[in-house]
């Protein structure tokens, strides 16, 4: 079950950041904040989302699981480790799409 909540906590981090980019292209859409400001509190906040879903989000699963009575554990701990840095690097990613995305303009032929 360590996987799953890894999974989950991965999903958690791809759920948010599109919530995010919605809330952000709206805003951006009815100028209540200019594109880069958009972007900047993109990214800022991806990469938050990110963090706490490696941080609290996949060990509350784990403990979680724990409490139910499902089989999960932590195998040394280097789960501990890779949780949050994945998703880290997960958001940078998601941030950096996200980025780009946010001020796309389709070609005007």
């Amino acid at each position: 079950m360590t996987d799953f909540a890894f999974y989950v906590s991965f999903l958690t981090t791809a759920i948010s950041a599109v919530v995010v980019h919605v809330k952000t292209k709206k805003l951006i859409k009815s100028a209540a904040i200019s594109p880069q400001q958009g972007k900047n509190k993109y990214l800022l906040l991806v990469l938050f989302f990110g963090v706490i879903s490696g941080l609290v989000i996949f060990p509350s699963l784990v403990s979680l699981f724990n409490w139910l009575g499902v089989t999960s554990s932590y195998g040394h701990g280097e789960v501990l480790i890779a949780a949050p840095v994945f998703n880290f690097l997960f958001a940078i990613v998601l941030g950096i799409l996200g980025r780009i995305v946010l001020t796309w303009e389709p070609i005007k032929w």
